[in-house]
């Protein structure tokens, strides 16, 4: 209270002093103190705590495992720390979201959207995109899953930029002659906004021998394997609307539980097959439909012909 009244006297001199232009260097930089020090006090309450606990159930725990590990490696932005069968971040609400965020990006590319060793050699098989900031045409391998995180998340990539549908496209590949060497491709045009492009994209695709395997042109980002996840970092539940089917904690927003949580479980629609009494399907926290997916970090396995047997250290 002392220190809000001693505050506000100091204020009122120096827009006195600001009035009459008598504001020296020293008062100035008690103006920054009476203004700045406040923020910085309140941003440092702003910390908040975020908690992942152990389940009990191998798999989500195998999660939680490959989720410090990898937050381990990386740059501290925030503090970690174990409290019995807890594992919580400290720090700003954004700061958490970046790491959580950080950590899932490193997880993506090292286990999920990485290339085999085929689909980098076979260099003729790459897709392109357009950078539009760069101003230039980029071609990248195919990528999938493999292992652990195949068993989890197997479906084709996805656009992480825009599209951009082809005006125009050959419904078979048209053999021509490009600065004496034979080229067989299937044949696009670009429609009218981006028509300024298509003379250079023709002659990177003819350089680099590629052939058009999209349905639009790729703008500012190549295709990726990236399961979807829900990060909610600091939002404590508003409204309970029901206990998540893992862990038991409450929540007030869900996620379906499908294979990508746990993949013994099917997906949405298999669910509604198994269902007691034809139940709606259980659903999970953002929490655990996030941990399912670091289970890879985690976990060994090995493969014989077409099967695959993974190990879980528990």
């Amino acid at each position: 209270m002392l220190l809000q009244v001693a505050r506000k006297k100091t204020l009122h001199n120096l827009v006195n002093k600001i009035k009459f232009g008598k504001l020296k260097g020293g008062d100035f930089g008690r103006a920054v103190l009476c203004y700045v020090a406040p923020i910085v006090m309140k941003q440092k309450e702003k910390n908040i705590q975020l908690s992942f606990s152990k389940a009990g159930h191998f798999w989500l725990d195998s999660g939680l495992v490959g989720l410090k590990k990898i937050l381990d490696e990386m740059e501290k932005e925030v503090n970690f720390k174990q409290k019995d069968n807890e594992f919580i971040l400290e720090g700003s609400r954004e700061a958490v979201q970046r790491a959580l965020e950080q950590a899932y990006d490193i997880l993506v590319e090292r286990y999920y959207n990485i290339s085999t060793k085929k689909q980098r050699e076979d260099t003729r098989a790459y897709n392109f995109y357009y950078d539009s900031k760069k101003d230039r045409f980029y071609s990248f391998p195919k990528k999938k899953s493999c292992g652990i995180a195949e068993i989890i998340y197997n479906k084709a990539p996805r656009p992480t930029g825009t599209s951009v549908k082809w005006a125009y496209k050959s419904d078979k590949k048209v053999e021509f002659e490009y600065n004496g060497k034979k080229i067989k491709r299937t044949l696009v045009r670009l429609p009218e906004s981006h028509a300024h492009l298509q003379e250079r994209m023709d002659d990177f695709l003819n350089e680099n021998e590629l052939d058009i395997t999209t349905s639009g042109l790729l703008v500012d980002g190549p295709y990726a394997v990236k399961p979807k996840v829900n990060i909610k970092v600091g939002s404590e539940p508003k409204k309970v609307k029901g206990h998540c089917y893992f862990c038991g904690h409450p929540s007030d927003t869900f996620e379906e539980a499908t294979q990508t949580t746990f993949p013994l479980i099917t997906g949405t629609s298999g669910v509604l097959s198994f269902n007691s009494m034809a139940q709606k399907p259980e659903k999970v926290c953002w929490k655990c439909f996030f941990l399912g997916k670091f289970v890879p970090v985690n976990g060994f396995y090995y493969t014989s012909g077409d099967d695959i047997f993974t190990f879980f250290p528990y």
